[in-house]
């Protein structure tokens, strides 16, 4: 009888980010399972037709059982391969059909395969099936299984922490050589499109991978630098905020305190045409900006007034 696949939830291990998975054997390996396994795989998260033990993600597997059914379909031949845990579909599509052993009910096969979803049932895309005649080898894939899950597949793929905080600062210098490219191109243009961007920022540093180039757009966009319209990107320069701050500091002269406060400079802020690019840290940026050209001068720690 053909088992449902288990219910999404969240996983207690850490996930992988999808640029390390290269990185773990298990990814690239078709692994050796039981089906009672296989049809127990959590989906990865975000990640369609990704599967993972502990947080190895996994896409292939390797089982071995006896044929239950064989069904003929229009598009491809389905086998229910068994294997006393539990019991799932393989299927071949009708184009690869030529590559199928013939098999009877009964048989024993070895079946990998690429796991996959259908109204709630897991399965099976195979890419090889082999009949078996040794009556050992049932036995051998089950102790194979029995130690893989033991010394491998149960423990979590772990990096040191050395390597993420070298992956951090590479995007975090990546980053900020953008910025500074970005704010000579802003005298002459602010809107980009995402083709331009990316070839901006591989430019800017050797060895940037598309994941390295995602994760800094991402990031400069979270961090109010860039705002995004489809495929097009705009950004607003220091220079850019320090002039808006200019006009509003020109507007408190002749009041009886002409000094503004960040909390104040923020609200004002809030209603100009560059209120999605605001945020502290942006702010105190340009002000940074203002206080070298000698426009402004601080009074008190979170406090700034117009040079006259």
């Amino acid at each position: 009888m053909l088992q449902q696949s288990g219910a999404k939830k969240e996983h207690k291990d850490e996930a992988l980010p999808h640029y390390l998975w290269g990185l773990d054997c298990v990814f690239h390996a078709r692994v050796k399972l039981n089906i009672s396994d296989v049809i127990k795989l959590e989906e990865y998260p975000n990640y369609a037709d990704i599967y993972c033990i502990s947080n190895h993600p996994i896409s292939s597997v390797c089982i071995m059982g006896d044929v239950r059914g064989i069904v003929l379909k229009e598009r491809f031949i389905i086998y229910d391969v068994d294997d006393g845990t539990g019991c799932i579909e393989c299927k071949w599509t009708r184009e690869e059909v030529h590559d199928a052993p013939q098999v009877a009910l009964g048989d024993l096969v070895r079946v990998t395969g690429k796991v996959s979803n259908f109204k709630g049932y897991r399965n099976i895309w195979i890419m090889t099936m082999y009949k078996e005649t040794d009556p050992n080898a049932e036995i051998l894939h089950w102790l194979q299984t029995i130690e893989l899950k033991k010394a491998l597949y149960n423990k979590p793929f772990t990096l040191p922490p050395s390597f993420y905080e070298q992956t951090k600062l590479r995007r975090t210098d990546i980053k900020d050589k953008t910025i500074s490219t970005l704010n000579e191109l802003s005298k002459t243009k602010t809107t980009f499109q995402k083709r331009e961007l990316k070839c901006l920022i591989s430019q800017n540093m050797d060895n940037t991978d598309e994941c390295d180039i995602q994760e800094v757009l991402a990031l400069l966009v979270t961090e109010c630098y860039l705002t995004q319209t489809n495929e097009n990107y705009e950004f607003c320069s220091d220079a850019r905020i320090s002039t808006v701050l200019l006009s509003i500091f020109k507007k408190c002269i002749g009041l009886s305190d002409p000094s503004m406060t960040v909390e104040q400079l923020i609200q004002e802020l809030s209603d100009t045409e560059i209120k999605q690019y605001i945020t502290r840290n942006r702010l105190q940026d340009s002000l940074l900006l203002l206080l070298e050209n000698n426009q402004i001068y601080p009074i008190d720690e979170d406090k700034y007034q117009l040079i006259d």
